[in-house]
């Protein structure tokens, strides 16, 4: 099984439904469930999640400044207490896609990278990503570039070439 579903978010857990359709993801704003056909049956967002649970054919989320818990049948997506409809909160930063964006400024920057066959990794936490890529561990000579993007904006804040 394989496919792609856009998440929000900075963080993931998944589970299985329980009922052997599909699986869960809860992620930093919310929850879905997906089939393993790769629908989406159900999505709900939240404020940041900051604990979950899953009992009996319910998800339990744990919201940041919201006292009472937000319970979810994983089956049709109901929730109760009944949940407002929200809009995802600062949607705009994640529009951009920060991959694509550092790609196309080392591609531009540093001609001489050549990213192919390498593993991206990106980190850094509130408005700013930091993408580099893994160079080989045995052969490796040189370094590759660090690309820092503000997610808001998706511009290049900073670059450097790492040794």
């Amino acid at each position: 099984m394989a496919f792609r579903i856009k998440c929000y978010g900075m963080f993931y857990n998944f589970y299985f439904d329980g009922i052997d359709t599909g699986f869960l993801v809860v992620h930093e704003t919310g929850a879905l469930r997906a089939g393993f056909d790769g629908s989406m049956k159900w999505e709900v967002y939240t404020d940041v999640v900051e604990r979950v649970g899953l009992r009996d054919g319910v998800l339990t989320l744990d919201t940041m400044g919201d006292p009472a818990q937000l319970r979810i049948d994983v089956i049709t997506g109901a929730t109760w207490p009944s949940q407002k409809p929200r809009q995802r909160k600062m949607m705009t930063q994640y529009n951009c896609d920060v991959l694509k964006r550092a790609r196309e400024y080392i591609a531009e920057r540093y001609p001489f990278f050549d990213p192919k066959g390498l593993t991206p990794r990106i980190s850094g936490s509130g408005d700013l990503r930091e993408v580099t890529y893994d160079l080989p561990e045995d052969d490796a000579l040189g370094g590759a570039p660090v690309v820092t993007i503000n997610v808001r904006t998706c511009t290049v804040v900073r670059s450097h070439l790492a040794q």
